[in-house]
Formats: structure tokens, sequence, C-alpha cells
């Protein structure tokens, strides 16, 4: 395929201002729910609730934004059409100049599924994992709320950003290469191949994705 460049040239034969380019970037998916089936993993006996919270108040305090009980395996969490600003956080902040926002204003919200027994004591994360064993590949899908449609691309640390998000929810991807011990974030899906699996990782785990995903409060974090 190929694609011709037209340059239109003004009546005062002076050129029009070149527009800012948007990156080629993968579309994330916008979802309204969370559905679950078959969660794997650590043994989900105890399991009674499914919670989203959302934090206010520099994290002092903090409210359950959705949440939805957990049944023969299963769940689905119905998410809140919008987020109130006080859960919201300035993706901008504290972006290094690596990383170029297109809306430098562009609020957004992401936390982990979080699982409790029927006293309201916390007991573990639930997360859609999938591995490539040819190369060891880390996937997981994040739930990133958007306050509008914007884009982020660039790297920090060892981390390489490849997002564009709608307003609204959005599924986006937390990936670590184990050979190269990279990590990207990214709106593009998984290869057709890696089969995405529901998993439940109990609170005294250990496991790759508390030790290098970040919440969006803390993507840029030193």
């Amino acid at each position: 395929m190929s694609f011709a460049i037209i340059n239109f040239i003004s009546c005062n034969n002076e050129p029009d201002e070149p527009k800012e380019q948007t990156p080629d970037i993968h579309p994330a998916e916008t979802i309204t729910e969370i559905r679950a089936e078959r969660v794997l993993g650590g043994s989900t006996t105890d399991v009674e609730t499914i919670k989203l919270y959302g934090w206010s108040d520099f994290e002092r305090n903090f409210d359950v934004i959705a949440q939805a009980p957990f049944i023969n395996g299963g769940f689905t969490l119905k998410l809140p059409e919008t987020l109130a600003d006080e859960y919201l956080f300035l993706l901008s902040q504290d972006a290094p100049e690596t990383v170029t926002i297109s809306d430098r204003n562009a609020m957004v919200y992401s936390e982990f599924l979080e699982a409790y027994n029927k006293n309201g004591k916390f007991v573990g994360y639930i997360g859609f994992i999938g591995i490539d064993y040819n190369r060891p590949t880390y996937y997981e899908a994040v739930w990133f709320y958007a306050d509008g449609d914007f884009y982020f691309t660039g790297k920090h640390e060892q981390m390489t950003f490849n997002v564009s998000l709608k307003k609204g929810w959005n599924v986006i991807y937390f990936v670590f290469d184990f050979v190269d011990e990279t990590e990207l974030l990214t709106s593009t899906p998984p290869p057709a191949d890696i089969r995405m699996r529901w998993h439940f990782e109990p609170s005294e785990s250990k496991s790759t994705r508390t030790k290098s995903l970040r919440s969006a409060k803390s993507l840029f974090a030193k």
C-alpha cells in the first residue's frame, strides 16, 4: 500500500503550518465491565468479593468504586461510567522529558483488582495474564480509566510506553521480557497465540506483577 502526500499552498503563496503527526499506535479496547470466568492460580475458597478502590487525599483515604460477588469461580464487575476528579491523577505530573503525552492535562486512574473474604479481609489480587514460553514474556491486562482521548509514548528507566487511550475505561497491557528484563506498557493486545487466563494471586505471593507493574500514580516513579 502506498500513500500520497499533498502539500496545499494558501492564496498568499505561504505554506500552511506543519501539523503534528499522531503516532501510529493501536488504540486500546474500551469496556464497561470486567467479566472473569474460571479463575485459576491459588485457592479461591475464601474469596467472597472483588473490589476496585479509588484513592483520594494523597492515598490516606479510599472508597470502593466498584465491587462484585465472586461466584462459581468468576465475577462480573460493572464499572462506573465516570470517575470523580478526586480519584484521578495528572499523568504528566512526574513525567520525564523522555515521555511524550499528547494532552498534558490528561487525568487517569489505574489500580489492581483486589479479592476479599467474607470478613472483609484482603486475601489477594485477581489478574488477567498470559505467558509466551518460546521467548519467556509475561503479559497482563491493566484496567486504565482516562478523562479524555490521548496517547503517551516514550521510555522511562526500563519501561517503554506506547499507549493510545479513549475517554472512559480502557484495557491496556503490561509486558515483561524475561530475557532482556525490559518492560512495556502498550495498548496493543498480545499476539493471538498467547492464551490469556484469569489468575488469583494470594496476598503472600511475590510474583512478577507485584514487583514490576506500577499503578497510574507511580508510572514515572524514580
